[in-house]
């Protein structure tokens, strides 16, 4: 049977052995407060919600979502971090410090009012999706692998090079109007919609 779980967690995040599965299931994990979350170090640090690599290990995979995070928390991915199920990460903003991937075909939400990239976010097909305003800190690729949509609502600014590679790429605002992108490419497989205006 289907479980869906959802947890208030305080300093410490610690699933010990064996792992949390349910397929088909809901998995969510959020401070109870608006408390700073750091994924995939190796320790925990004093007054953030630290989810380590080994936590994030023990989580199987199989979940029909895997929620992370408050409207009121910061996020920030702070060593390479793979998903194997459906992710959406909630968050007053979201620094990808490191690379983010997800397997299997699970999507990857961004839901927070400003993204911060400094590394690449990577499906092996499912759909990369933005609630708010992107700023790049690096030259960035968001790639789908050509099979699943990129949907980027909000403005996206940065004096770097942004490369986007997904069967569906969706734009909803300005790019580069702020401070304008290096370079634009976009491999958009059957569709690009711009609903919005370049610079």
């Amino acid at each position: 049977m289907a479980i869906s779980l959802s947890l208030l967690t305080a300093l410490t995040f610690f699933l010990g052995v064996g792992s949390a599965s349910s397929v088909g299931g809901n998995l969510r994990l959020q401070p109870p407060d608006g408390r700073e979350i750091r994924l995939g170090g190796t320790g925990d640090t004093l007054g953030v919600l630290d989810l380590t690599a080994t936590d994030l290990g023990a989580i199987a995979s199989g979940f029909r979502s895997l929620a992370i995070g408050n409207s009121n928390s910061q996020i920030a991915i702070v060593a390479p971090t793979t998903f194997s199920s459906p992710l959406t990460l909630q968050g007053s903003s979201i620094a990808i410090e490191n690379p983010l991937r997800a397997i299997d075909s699970a999507t990857i939400t961004l839901n927070a009012p400003q993204t911060a990239l400094n590394a690449n976010i990577e499906t092996s097909g499912g759909d990369i999706t933005f609630t708010g305003n992107l700023s790049l800190g690096a030259d960035i690729a968001l790639s789908t692998q050509a099979y699943g949509s990129i949907l980027l609502p909000g403005t996206i600014d940065g004096t770097h090079q942004l490369r986007l590679d997904g069967q569906r790429v969706v734009f909803g605002d300005t790019v580069g109007l702020v401070a304008p992108l290096a370079s634009l490419t976009v491999n958009g497989g059957s569709m690009v919609r711009l609903r919005t205006r370049l610079p």
